[in-house]
């Protein structure tokens, strides 16, 4: 199967109350964890299946600043769109401001 990403919904919010950072939220048809795991050779894949939401993907959190990226490398994302979304405001502490659909859909 070859490893497949799409955009779902991209934002930004404000570091410090003033400076712009982006995230992006994408479905992965892989489950992120897992080859994670698989290239690091932590586990035995033959008893290890991928966990996948009923669409077959998960969702992921992609940090636009690389700095910010690195510190919150851990912080993949869900199997639910809306908890995924609502991980990445706790991540930060604050809301963050999605662009609507439309712009999304422009800049892929």
């Amino acid at each position: 199967m070859e490893k497949q990403e799409r955009e779902i919904c991209r934002g930004h919010w404000l570091y410090g109350g003033v400076q712009p950072k982006g995230v992006i939220v994408k479905a992965l048809n892989y489950d992120y964890y897992h080859e994670e795991e698989k290239a690091a050779g932590f586990f035995d894949l033959a008893e290890e299946a991928p966990v996948l939401n009923a669409e077959g993907e998960m969702y992921f959190i992609e940090w636009t600043d690389a700095a910010f990226a690195e510190q919150e490398s851990y912080t993949a994302g869900c199997l639910d769109l809306a908890e995924t979304v609502a991980l990445a405001c706790s991540i930060i502490g604050q809301p963050i401001r999605w662009l609507p659909q439309s712009e999304v859909e422009t800049k892929k």
